[in-house]
């Protein structure tokens, strides 16, 4: 999940296209997994971390 993380906040990739990129077939799939992982949905962690990020002036 490192991995994905890592994506969500640096790249441009959709979720899908990260899922696919970590080896997931199904996108719900990591989806569930990330939840689990960090308490949110993956679209749900990057926009507060985005939000995050423009506030810390990253």
């Amino acid at each position: 999940m490192l991995g994905a993380r890592f994506l969500l906040q640096n790249s441009e990739q959709t979720v899908e296209q990260i899922a696919k990129a970590l080896g997931y077939q199904d996108v719900s799939h990591f989806s569930r997994q990330f939840r689990q992982h960090h308490g949110l949905p993956p679209h749900t962690w990057r926009k507060q971390h985005h939000a995050l990020a423009l506030e810390a002036g990253i």
